[in-house]
């Protein structure tokens, strides 16, 4: 394209090939939405199971093209699909972007994420390969390195996740490091919320461990269910909850789960999922963030920005955010025991458990606002476009 002028925002296509709502969803919504005036996004998304991140973009006034578009899965007949429609696919992403005039494609969800890219280099668009993991399947890999150059430049979610892909991305594009934003004022702990009253009758008088998580195994909840089950060695007095929606292709996974907080006797709520998860973080006395492997664990940061006391595995650049001993205690991918103690730590003493929510919150409005997000989004933009 060239050249954009600086007489009129930039035009962004924003495509992704999952509809399900969670972390990079909620961040392109939000930055869209901050970015208005300075930035026309437009959201490519697919029309299966994206009604939640319809119901965002309407809310936040974000516009979006819902279109027929299969995603990678290990189910074969899924994969079938996707291998037979992805030319088609393609070629309507192209007609897409050529009608809307776009400046640049934002290609977000992750390394898989091909069609946006092909799509975006076949109209001469310019490209943003936004990278928001620190693991891939060997296939991906391997697929990924054949086509990083067809970005202009890179988007990394953390520090850990540009680590991990810079020896897969082609050496000279540019990059840029933004981490996954939260609305500080939509989730601030002064806010009066009622929790409904069937949970406030089970968790009154008791002590709160919760996370909150779509249900599937790079979340960890097996570590979750284990820390509990060894705290609860040394108090019963806690309610452990996890809250997240349970999607049908992780439903064995969930019934793993389920199966597993019985034979370890561990009392443990799966709540399901929440479109406003305020009132429940508020009523955490703390949370935990249980995960294998993530860039940005949004939730965690919006925990942060609740105010909560924070035990969280060692994952994406939480350690940058969570200085341990300061605002909360980090642990080992996996490592249950030491999560249950300090867990314990904090149950025991509330001043300090006080003290750590107020350092998270500070920490969350200086790094990881939205405003921060959007403008860094903007000028990474401004970059790629060619305007300085």
């Amino acid at each position: 394209m060239g050249i954009v002028p600086t007489d009129h925002p930039i035009r962004v296509a924003n495509i992704i090939e999952e509809g399900k709502l969670g972390g990079p969803q909620v961040r392109i919504a939000m930055v869209a939405s901050s970015l208005k005036g300075k930035v026309e996004t437009t959201v490519i998304m697919p029309s299966q199971n994206s009604e939640l991140f319809r119901e965002r973009c309407d809310e936040l006034g974000v516009s979006y093209k819902a279109i027929f578009m299969t995603r990678i899965t290990k189910e074969w007949r899924t994969m079938l699909g996707y291998i037979l429609f992805f030319p088609f696919e393609v070629l309507r992403l192209v007609k897409l972007i050529h009608s809307g005039r776009y400046d640049i494609v934002h290609v977000s969800g992750g390394s898989w994420q091909y069609k946006g890219a092909i799509a975006g280099k076949l109209t001469g668009c310019k490209v943003i390969w936004h990278l928001n993991d620190t693991q891939m399947p060997a296939m991906f890999r391997i697929i990924y390195t054949k086509l990083s150059f067809l970005a202009d430049a890179y988007l990394y979610s953390s520090e850990r996740t540009k680590k991990y892909y810079k020896s897969f991305s082609k050496k000279n594009r540019p990059d840029f490091i933004i981490l996954p934003p939260v609305d500080t004022i939509f989730f601030h702990p002064e806010y009066r919320l009622t929790l409904d009253e069937e949970l406030e009758s089970q968790w009154v008088g008791k002590l709160v461990v919760g996370t909150i998580a779509n249900i599937n195994p790079i979340k960890g909840i097996e570590t979750f269910i284990k820390m509990a089950s060894h705290y609860c060695k040394k108090s019963e007095d806690v309610v452990f909850v996890v809250v997240g929606p349970v999607y049908e292709r992780q439903r064995k996974y969930y019934e793993k789960l389920v199966l597993l907080a019985r034979d370890m006797r561990v009392s443990l709520s799966f709540i399901g999922g929440r479109t406003d998860t305020r009132s429940i973080l508020k009523r955490f006395d703390i949370y935990v963030c249980s995960s294998i492997s993530e860039s940005g664990p949004m939730t965690l940061f919006e925990a942060m920005a609740m105010g909560k006391a924070i035990v969280s595995t060692n994952v994406g650049d939480v350690s940058v955010l969570i200085n341990h001993n300061h605002n909360g205690f980090i642990v080992d991918a996996g490592d249950h025991v030491a999560m249950a103690e300090y867990v314990h730590v904090l149950a025991e003493n509330k001043v300090l458990a006080k003290m750590f929510g107020s350092r998270s919150r500070e920490v969350a409005i200086k790094r990881l606002d939205v405003s921060i997000c959007a403008e860094k989004h903007f000028k990474a933009y401004k970059a790629v476009a060619g305007i300085y």
